[in-house]
């Protein structure tokens, strides 16, 4: 799934302070119909196929101060009824919450690019 082209969806701006802990939180986004994802960090595997419903599926991660822009990958592995795999994707940090839309398909993944700002 690494090797599908990545659509850059968001860009959510991180401060150096708020990079530990960071929530994040996937519920299917629109109708409920049985999509299923895996959830990246750079390159490393956060969530495997799991099925996104409209209650939350809850993480916590923390951005690398060496590494100025992360991306969490959101990679399709199954569309459900209805083309394509659709994730609302809630990020808390200590301070701030960011809601972003997401979709993936067998063809790319949809990325969100965390910048750490000083």
């Amino acid at each position: 799934n690494l090797e599908r082209r990545s659509d850059i969806q968001s860009l959510v701006e991180i401060s150096n302070a708020e990079k530990d802990s960071i929530l994040i939180e996937v519920y299917d986004n629109g109708i409920i119909d049985n999509d299923s994802a895996s959830i990246y960090l750079d390159d490393s595997l956060l969530l495997y196929k799991q099925l996104v419903s409209n209650k939350p599926v809850s993480l916590y991660v923390s951005l690398d101060k060496q590494r100025p822009l992360s991306k969490l990958k959101l990679a399709a592995e199954n569309q459900g009824s209805i083309p394509p795999c659709t994730v609302l994707m809630i990020i808390k940090t200590k301070k701030k919450r960011y809601e972003v839309n997401l979709s993936s398909n067998f063809s790319s993944n949809g990325v969100v690019e965390f910048f750490l700002k000083e």
